[in-house]
């Protein structure tokens, strides 16, 4: 638990304000490709960070209650709040933290992360992309992500995408927190 918060969250916190900085500093000069790779770069550690946070806290929750996951064992990917097993084993021992991993809302939120975290960890980095209109290759936005997901493609703002996600991080430690009286 205190990875995640002392290191984790710092460092995901640093990654958000550097790609806040160079949004900014786009704006002041009018022209955001010179801060594509430094936002992008940014964007990647801030979403790796997340999610590794999130593993952080399903890791410690193991421990609280002793379910049963050891490191270093083939059982080790199965301690997240996405694997089968491990909602039936906190279910067992704190429902009320069950419901809060397994709300629709706390799902949803979850596998939409997957979207922006595993390519940067597992295929290629998302990087932003410019977006131009074909008939006139007029610019339409030059702050997108294109990435694949179940054998098609997917297009979102990244930068409103993560300060989303930052959000949701938030609410849903609120939800943590009020179980444990925090």
């Amino acid at each position: 638990f205190q990875a995640a918060l002392y290191h984790r969250y710092s460092f995901m916190q640093y990654a958000r304000d550097h790609v806040q900085y160079e949004k900014r500093q786009a704006s002041l000069v009018k022209q955001w490709e010179p801060h594509h790779f430094l936002a992008s770069y940014h964007l990647n550690s801030f979403y790796i960070m997340l999610w590794g946070f999130l593993d952080n806290l399903a890791w410690a929750l193991n421990h609280i209650y002793s379910l049963g996951f050891a490191e270093g064992t083939r059982e080790t990917a199965a301690c997240t709040f996405r694997g089968k097993k491990y909602k039936q084993l906190i279910r067992s021992k704190n429902p009320a933290v069950w419901a809060v991993i397994t709300d629709a809302e706390t799902d949803k939120w979850i596998e939409d992360l997957s979207i922006k975290r595993h390519p940067a960890a597992h295929r290629e980095p998302i990087y932003l992309t410019q977006v131009f209109s074909e008939q006139d290759m007029r610019l339409l936005a030059d702050r997108m992500v294109v990435t694949d997901r179940d054998g098609g493609q997917v297009v979102y703002d990244a930068i409103n995408h993560m300060e989303h996600d930052f959000k949701l991080l938030g609410t849903f430690m609120d939800k943590l927190c009020k179980v444990f009286g925090v």
